[in-house]
């Protein structure tokens, strides 16, 4: 018996969101000081709350589409 083994890894699952906003529709800068009091020390939830707040906020995707 032949098993085919894929394997990935975590960045390879993730889509990537431009980091290129127009701060004048979203300023990821007003949340900042949220941030630092909800996550503390934990820049990789930081970072990925950025991510998704760029995803929704920022107007350059209409769709998870749009990313794939």
């Amino acid at each position: 018996m032949v098993v085919d083994k894929k394997i990935f890894k975590n960045q390879d699952l993730v889509l990537k969101v431009s980091p290129n906003v127009d701060p004048q529709r979203f300023d990821i800068n007003k949340y900042e000081a949220f941030l630092d009091a909800l996550c503390g020390e934990r820049e990789y939830q930081k970072e990925a709350i950025r991510v998704t707040l760029r995803y929704l906020l920022g107007g350059q995707y209409s769709s998870l589409r749009d990313l794939a």
